[in-house]
């Protein structure tokens, strides 16, 4: 819930409070109800997603339909974090604003240890992407790049 969101049922459980009044109140609802469907569609056109890659293994050489490619993946020793490599067919990484690595079990973003990095030396058009993530290999993955400028 963003900023205007949370301003605009402040308000309607001020009005509420102070005013009363159930017609008042179906008003203020109808109208507040709007406004949260107009700001959540703005909210929505903001960013957009550049790539989603296939599902991946973690494991060397899982291959998507669409170019991505696992091409190292390592976990340090006593550690709970895996470390992947992969080439991803994206010409521009700086129009990339936020990577979201999703597992397949349940499909919400899995917390990055840090921020993950772009390689630009990969032959073959591809970029290459290392990825932090706080998890033991044996996962499937899905990858999503977004680009969170306004259209």
């Amino acid at each position: 819930m963003d900023a205007l969101q949370l301003c605009l049922w402040k308000a309607l459980a001020l009005e509420v409070i102070e005013k009363g009044g159930f017609m008042k109140l179906n008003i203020y609802v109808y109208l507040l109800l709007g406004c949260f469907f107009v700001s959540t569609h703005l909210h929505a056109a903001r960013s957009s997603v550049v790539l989603e890659t296939d599902w991946l293994e973690t494991e060397q050489g899982s291959r998507g339909v669409l170019g991505t490619e696992v091409t190292n993946m390592r976990t340090p020793q006593d550690s709970q974090m895996t470390i992947i490599d992969l080439a991803v067919p994206v010409e521009d990484t700086n129009a990339i604003d936020q990577i979201e690595v999703l597992l397949k079990d349940d499909e919400i973003p899995l917390k990055q240890v840090r921020e993950p990095l772009w390689m630009e030396d990969l032959e073959n058009g591809k970029s290459g992407l290392r990825l932090f993530l706080k998890r033991k290999p044996g996962f499937e993955f899905q990858l999503r790049l977004i680009d969170e400028q306004e259209e």
